[in-house]
């Protein structure tokens, strides 16, 4: 039911695109009027609806549930409604917005499936290997959109530290950590990853260049924080972190240097 009305929504916003309003702010004394459009109100339609369709499946499996524990389970099926959605308004023809739609809906599906086999001890290490390989790739795209959209960064980088957030928050609810230093290291890893965007912007990065900066800063960042969640932080695993970072620096200089994709 979930899903269906998530793909109810997309295909909905093809056909009857909501009307926009303008929205003039002033933000520490500068202006930062935006366009209320009818993809942003969707946006929030599909976060508040993902969200609370999820805990309620959480509610349904596990019976009664900490909104602190259902809310880490949050982030990534949200991710990829938005993502889905994104898509589908970056698609020309129809027939290849309602082929995207039905793509995110099963990758909606099968993240929530994965996310419920993770409460499993017989499936949790395969079903967990799958959820971290969607968490980066749906930072990497979010990463590239939200970046290469050149918003202010009052804006970005808010939006990158609430995404970056809820994404680690997926990542380290697997350590097997207490819940209130999930959420203090997927506060603390959001916060930083913020300030990251908020440095970026003020280079000449083009989109997939300044996304991929932001996706190695994230990789890094809570590669870390897992390892010392696991207890596995030694020196020679921050040297290994270290050097793949520098790794991955030189090659995002030697790109912006003139190299292209």
């Amino acid at each position: 039911m979930l899903v269906s009305l998530v793909l109810i929504g997309l295909l909905a916003s093809i056909l009857l695109p909501l009307p926009s309003r303008h929205v003039a702010l002033v933000v520490f004394g500068s202006d930062l009027s935006f366009e209320f459009s009818g993809a942003v109100q969707l946006v929030i339609i599909l976060v508040v609806l993902v969200s609370s369709g999820v805990d309620g499946l959480l509610r349904a499996r596990e019976g009664s549930t900490r909104l602190l524990f259902s809310a880490t389970f949050w982030g990534l099926p949200t991710v990829s409604a938005i993502g889905g959605l994104l898509v589908v308004h970056s698609l020309a023809w129809w027939g290849y917005q309602i082929l995207a739609a039905g793509a995110a809906g099963a990758l909606l599906a099968g993240v929530i499936l994965a996310q419920l086999r993770t409460l499993e001890v017989q499936r949790h290490r395969l079903a967990a290997l799958f959820i971290t390989w969607m968490v980066y790739l749906a930072a990497l795209g979010l990463y590239v959109a939200l970046y290469g959209a050149r918003w202010r960064s009052l804006v970005s980088a808010t939006g990158v530290l609430v995404l970056s957030a809820g994404l680690s928050l997926e990542l380290y609810r697997h350590t097997g950590a207490p819940l209130p230093r999930v959420w203090l290291y997927g506060l603390l890893s959001g916060l930083m990853m913020g300030e990251l965007t908020w440095g970026l912007n003020y280079t000449r990065l083009d989109a997939r260049l300044g996304g991929a900066s932001l996706l190695l800063g994230f990789y890094i960042i809570t590669g870390l924080a897992r390892q010392h969640l696991w207890g596995r932080l030694t020196r020679r695993v921050a040297w290994e972190f270290a050097a793949l970072g520098a790794a991955g620096l030189a090659a995002l200089a030697w790109l912006a240097s003139g190299a292209t994709f």
